[in-house]
This record gives structure tokens, C-alpha cells and sequence, in this order.
């Protein structure tokens, strides 16, 4: 087992679904730590090249198009999970990389050298946040605490802590993420009762969370760790599929390079949406035909069309909103603020 040096500094990272990031407190504040480019995140996605070297971040996201059965993202879904889990099976569907039961049922991912368990491909990650912060402290880091999703059960909440000891760190305690963002948003709030609505990439979390003389008390979490910006991603990229097979007569479902692509596409499309009335999604050469004509994609996509495809995804999220708030006694009414947590709450709906 390896030793841990007592008195290093202590990190707080986010392990998300898409991206990750880490940072460190100093002074009065926390700093959120720079890469070597001063970008303060590290998409969470890991690939192996064909000379079978490792990318981890911007790197293999920058390949997923050329290299997609074998470029591992959204690795948080299956941490911790059975292969017959509902919501595996589901992400199965849609998956271009290979995911494969492991020796006691559960949810593996096949790459060039092997199959790994979600929590080896989650260490990448979080090995990565620690050369960050030992390149920026100047100093070796052991420390960290860790976010999770409020509904992780004790399976992946004791996956994320084995990956964060493979990445060598002794991961100290871990937070739920609504509740960490309450006492970021908290430093200069010392009264008040606050709901944290957060809609990541891959997961949905509430919580309501009482703060009394700087005091912060939980009254309720409600989520859904299959709700995220990747389940809206998947709604705009049916809707193009459903035009392909309108047009050509064919499914391209089952094709990894065109799915990757179409997958970043509609994510930019996505985010496009959030301030534009519309947005265009241009793919060519697609992909082709059994007789090589090939498959063009040029086509406008409309923010009313966006929000008609996940409008039952916003009722979810505000289903299970309405549920948490109920079960502590309390109507919208009662809220001092709503904390809007996540890239996908930038959505106008």
C-alpha cells in the first residue's frame, strides 16, 4: 500500500462527466489550476493510440474522429456499475467504443492493450489533475478531495475513491457535487436556503441546502445519474439520423467514425442553441452508400426543434426538482435563491 505524506497540500477536484478540473485553496480563495496552455480543464476522455501510448484530455478528444473504438469519454456512467444495469445497456446502444462485461458482471471498457475497469480509465484522468497541480504548486501532491454525484451509490462512490488511489492520491473524503457548489457559492453567503439545480454532462443532482451562521445543512437531494448534456446530445443526433434514413434509406447507427463525428457536431450545435435561434450543422462525407455515393449532412437545426426533442428531458429534471422539495416541505416559494450548476443549465428552456 503507498505511503501518503501527512501535511501536503490538499486538492479539490471535479470528476466530470465531459470535463474535469482541480483546484487548490490559497490565500482566502480557491484557485482553479492552469494547464500548460491556461486552460482550467482536462476533458475527461482517454484514448490509446495504435502505437499504444496513452492521451489523455485535449489530446485524445482531438483524435476521438480518427481513433472512436477506442477512445473512452463519459467513463463516470459505468464506474462502479454491473454490465446488465439498465442504464449501461443503454449507453451500449450508442456507444462507438467497446464496453464488456469484466470477470464478476461488471462494466469494462475493451481497449487496444486490453480491457479495463472504469476506475483504471478514471485514473488517467485524475493523474493528469495531479501533474497539474504539482507542476503549479511546485510541490508532490497526495491529497485530494473529490466530487461526486449526490445519488452515487457506495459501489461507485468506492470505484472513484480505488481510482483516485491508482492515480496516487489518498483521496481524503468526497463531496456531493450540489452540495460543493453550495459552498463555493456560499463564501460570502452566511444565511439562507438555496436550491443547487445541476445538470452536467452525464448526470442530474438537486439539493436543498439550508445555510444558518455559516453553517451548511442538507435538507434533500433528489437526481438521476443518467440525465446530463449527453442524453441531449443523443436527442439532436436522432433527429439527424431520422433525416439520413429519410433521405438515403439507410442507418448509420452502427458506423463509430460517423457517430463521432456527428456526436461533436451536435454538442457545438448544442451550445450554438443556447444563444442563437439556429444553428447549422454541416457534415460532409459523412459517410457513403454500398455503391459509394456519399452522404452529406447541411442542414439548419432551429432552438424550437432542439427544445421539442428534450422537452421530456426538462420535465425530468423538473419532476425530480418538484419531488425533492417535497419531500422536506417546501414549494419554490420557499427558496431565498436557485443555483444553476452546469453547462447544460445555460440552456435557455
Amino acid at each position: 500500500m503507498k505511503k501518503f505524506r501527512r501535511g501536503s497540500p490538499i486538492i479539490g477536484i471535479d470528476l466530470g462527466t465531459t470535463n474535469s478540473c482541480a483546484a487548490v485553496w490559497q490565500g482566502d480563495m480557491p484557485v482553479v489550476i492552469p494547464g500548460s496552455n491556461n486552460d482550467d480543464f482536462v476533458p475527461s476522455v482517454v484514448a490509446e493510440a495504435a502505437n499504444g501510448s496513452k492521451l489523455v484530455g485535449h489530446l485524445a478528444r482531438r483524435q476521438a474522429v480518427t481513433n472512436p473504438k477506442y477512445t473512452v469519454f463519459g467513463i463516470k456512467r459505468l464506474i462502479g456499475r454491473g454490465i446488465k444495469h439498465p442504464l449501461v445497456q443503454d449507453q451500449l446502444r450508442t456507444s462507438p467504443f467497446r464496453v464488456v462485461p469484466g470477470d464478476r458482471g461488471d462494466a469494462r471498457v475493451q481497449l487496444r492493450s486490453g480491457v479495463m475497469p472504469p476506475s483504471v480509465v478514471c485514473a488517467e484522468v485524475l493523474a493528469t489533475l495531479r501533474e497539474r497541480a504539482e507542476a503549479f504548486l511546485g510541490e508532490p501532491v497526495q491529497r485530494a478531495v473529490i466530487t461526486v454525484p449526490a445519488y452515487f451509490n457506495d459501489s461507485q462512490r468506492a470505484a472513484t475513491r480505488v481510482a483516485g488511489q491508482i492515480a496516487g492520491l489518498n483521496v481524503v473524503r468526497m463531496i456531493n457535487e450540489p452540495t460543493a457548489a453550495a459552498l463555493a457559492y456560499g463564501i460570502t453567503r452566511t444565511e439562507g436556503t438555496i436550491l443547487i439545480f445541476d445538470l452536467g454532462g452525464g448526470t442530474f443532482d438537486v439539493s436543498i441546502v439550508v445555510i444558518e451562521d455559516g453553517v451548511y445543512r442538507v435538507l434533500g437531494s433528489g437526481g438521476d445519474t443518467r440525465l446530463g448534456g449527453e442524453d441531449f446530445d443523443e436527442r439532436l443526433a436522432a433527429m439527424v439520423l431520422r433525416e439520413i434514413r429519410r433521405e438515403h434509406g439507410v442507418e448509420l447507427a452502427s458506423d463509430p467514425t460517423a457517430m463521432q463525428r456527428l456526436k461533436e457536431a451536435v454538442k457545438k450545435a448544442r451550445h450554438e442553441l443556447s444563444d442563437e435561434r439556429r444553428s447549422k450543422l454541416r457534415l460532409p462525407f459523412l459517410s457513403a452508400l454500398d455503391d459509394g455515393t456519399p452522404i452529406h449532412v447541411d442542414m439548419e437545426v432551429t432552438r424550437g426543434q432542439f427544445e421539442h426533442e428534450v422537452e421530456d428531458l426538462v420535465g425530468r429534471c423538473m419532476k425530480i426538482t418538484e419531488d425533492t422539495l417535497a419531500s422536506v416541505d417546501l414549494e419554490f416559494k420557499d427558496l431565498d435563491e436557485v443555483l444553476l450548476v452546469g453547462g447544460v443549465t445555460r440552456t435557455p428552456m
